[in-house]
């Protein structure tokens, strides 16, 4: 058991967070603190400090917990975050995925479906764009049936 020592303001919401989704997972199973603890081989004040960020626990904690709650060990930690895209950087990469699109016309319809389930990725992960890519159906021309 680790203790937090002082950390900078993301480090905290981290502990936070995770400490949050410890408490709910318990509560979604309806286990009180104890019987928690007598899941993962530990003493309910450790659940109490875990669940109040006033411990860290370590990855071995982590696994327990998953396995106490039927989870995987990374669901008790927050989503990463990611950059936003910027419009040129989305634009650019759904224009490499047009062009590697029209290549692969000679090819087979699983190539051709790879690159258009990442093109559609791609339009997903970039919501803050807005207008500014159209959906592959939209945006390009009919192609030719595979010769």
């Amino acid at each position: 058991m680790s203790k937090p020592e002082e950390h900078d303001a993301d480090e905290n919401a981290l502990y936070e967070a995770v400490a949050m989704r410890i408490r709910a997972a318990r509560l979604r199973d309806n286990l009180t603190q104890q019987e928690l603890a007598d899941r993962i081989q530990a003493k309910r004040s450790y659940i109490f400090e875990l669940e109040s960020g006033s411990a860290n626990p370590t990855l071995r904690t982590l696994y327990r917990l998953g396995k106490a709650f039927n989870i995987a060990p990374a669901d008790l930690l927050p989503e990463a975050r990611h950059p936003e895209l910027s419009h040129e950087n989305v634009r650019t990469l759904t224009d490499k995925c047009d062009a590697i699109l029209s290549v692969l016309m000679r090819h087979s319809n699983e190539e051709r479906e790879a690159v258009t389930v990442f093109r559609r990725m791609l339009e997903r992960l970039a919501p803050a764009i807005g207008d500014a890519i159209q959906p592959a159906s939209q945006e390009a021309a009919p192609h030719p049936p595979p010769t």
